[in-house]
């Protein structure tokens, strides 16, 4: 999945997935933490999978895409 964004200047910036979702959960202005507490892991875990440095077991990445996607902006 793939997600491109025109950006000032005519620019076009690629996200994958990933940055997909922290840049979702920044604009719905969800915290680390809430999400983290719904989800059952650590805001330091979250954080490190959403800067890529950390390989979040697949079920707790479904928890995360889902608790974003059914907050509303």
């Amino acid at each position: 999945f793939l997600l491109v964004m025109t950006i000032k200047g005519g620019e076009f910036m690629q996200f994958n997935e990933r940055e997909k979702f922290a840049t979702l959960r920044r604009r719905k202005r969800l915290s680390m933490a809430e999400i983290a507490r719904e989800i059952g892991c650590t805001r330091q875990m979250l954080s490190l999978f959403e800067l890529g440095d950390s390989g979040m077991r697949p079920e707790l990445i479904e928890k995360y895409k889902n608790c974003i996607l059914k907050h509303s902006e």
